[in-house]
């Protein structure tokens, strides 16, 4: 094990990743927030020491500017092509879309585990959740949808939304040790010595498949529950 644990997160604009790592130092080190053309405000990689850690913020692949993905694409894989043979923690930071997994944030994941190869070993956390939400959010049921080729973690930490800090750019919030101690226990994955190309260039054309996928198995799951409901109410 490394002296020093590598901690990497990643998201998409807007997913509240850097806002979870200025939580975690206690001080607005990492931008966070938008910018005034909907875009990502982080553009290149962002790290910052503290204790033992070293913390990585990351550009977002799913940029609303091709040229903005371009360059976040090659700024991730250096980051990648540097860590090469290093035991590292990922976590993606992801938000839900009416309650469901969104597809880009899906495929956010999807497009670094080609380069990667980590299987499971990476975490999730559910950011911007809903109080109503966080008690009824299963996040097997979530995971249905996509099947388990494409989510295999179990390793999962769900955070309330904070009204506080909607529209608000560079907030501190308190430090949450329930985060610090999943961020302690989470799994760890090895960077390869070689480390390919992200497929930037078929985000878009990959999203739109996935959402199509995903109503499918929406539709489908949504057709099981309706039969074991009514298959339970003619037992009674």
């Amino acid at each position: 094990m490394d002296a020093e644990d590598t901690i990497i997160v990643m998201g998409n604009p807007g997913s509240g990743k850097s806002t979870i790592l200025n939580q975690i130092v206690q001080t607005p080190i990492f931008r966070s927030g938008l910018s005034f053309d909907g875009t990502g405000v982080t553009k290149e990689i962002q790290s910052c020491r503290m204790k033992k850690m070293l913390l990585v913020d990351t550009p977002g692949l799913n940029d609303d500017n091709r040229n903005a993905r371009i360059k976040a694409s090659k700024e991730i894989e250096k980051l990648f092509k540097h860590l090469k043979n290093k035991n590292v923690k990922l976590f993606f930071v992801i938000t839900l879309e009416s309650g469901r997994l969104r597809p880009d944030d899906v495929l956010v994941i999807i497009l670094i585990n080609e380069i990667l190869k980590f299987e499971s070993s990476y975490s999730i956390i559910f950011n911007k959740l809903e109080s109503s939400l966080i008690k009824e959010f299963s996040y097997n049921r979530s995971i249905a949808q996509y099947e388990s080729d494409l989510i295999k973690t179990r390793s999962v930490f769900k955070i309330q939304c904070n009204k506080d800090m909607l529209d608000q750019d560079n907030y501190i919030t308190h430090l949450d040790n329930k985060l610090m101690s999943f961020i302690a226990n989470a799994p760890y994955c090895k960077v390869p010595s070689g480390i390919g190309n992200i497929r930037h260039h078929l985000f878009e054309r990959d999203v739109n498949y996935l959402r199509s996928e995903i109503g499918k198995l929406e539709s489908e799951i949504n057709k099981i529950e309706k039969d074991t409901k009514k298959l339970k109410s003619n037992n009674k």
